[in-house]
């Protein structure tokens, strides 16, 4: 009888160290398996994240303001320079200057304003300064005009009284095609001539002067 308390005794102890060693190895892969969970999700967050690159802000070059005209002649001067060679003829500038575009005075050189250049004498006293470029053998073949408008104000009736004055002038020796008054900050630009002749040269002067407005074309003859 001693002997089977004992046996039974023994296999009691035996089964309950088999349920603690069977508890513990439980507990142990628990942790390990939250181990690994928060491992895994650390390692999740972390590739989740992405990097964000701020974009480079490009700084914009300023536009340099085109340099102020200096007088009637340098826009001329200007224009007549960009011309082909082939595109050239033979010319007369001011007063008589041979084969570029010259001044006027305008306190002096007012009956030559008024005449070769179609003109009016009654806006004279609008402007300060000029410059001319001519067909040597016949002005009606070209002439061009540039004058500067001491106010600013008075750029409109100045290209009005001119648009009058050209296309209601009594023509010698010849009517020119076309003619056109153009404004370039203070200036007054007006040409009149021959269709090809003023083709090329309109085309010079928009080439030069990007911000030219051209306030009248009209054809003449």
């Amino acid at each position: 009888m001693k002997l089977r308390k004992l046996l039974i005794i023994l296999s009691c102890a035996a089964i309950l160290a088999t349920f603690a060693a069977c508890g513990e190895t439980e507990n142990n892969n628990n942790e390990n398996n939250n181990d690994g969970s928060n491992q895994a999700t650390e390692s999740t967050e972390s590739d989740g994240q992405t990097d964000v690159t701020e974009p480079e802000v490009t700084e914009q070059p300023e536009e340099e303001e085109a340099p102020a005209i200096t007088d009637s002649k340098e826009i001329l001067t200007t224009v007549w320079g960009s011309y082909a060679e082939e595109d050239k003829f033979s010319v007369i500038g001011g007063t008589g200057t041979m084969n570029e575009p010259d001044s006027l005075d305008v306190t002096v050189d007012t009956d030559m304003i008024s005449n070769n250049l179609v003109f009016p004498a009654d806006s004279i006293s609008m402007i300060d300064d000029a410059a001319s470029l001519m067909h040597m053998l016949n002005a009606n073949t070209f002439t061009c005009g540039v004058f500067r408008v001491t106010d600013s104000a008075n750029i409109t009736a100045v290209a009005d009284a001119i648009k009058e004055k050209v296309t209601t002038n009594q023509w010698i020796c010849g009517v020119p095609n076309e003619m056109f008054v153009a404004n370039i900050g203070n200036y007054v630009v007006s040409a009149f001539g021959n269709d090809e002749v003023m083709d090329v040269f309109k085309t010079a002067l928009e080439t030069s002067y990007p911000d030219v407005t051209f306030l009248y074309e009209e054809a003449i003859a």
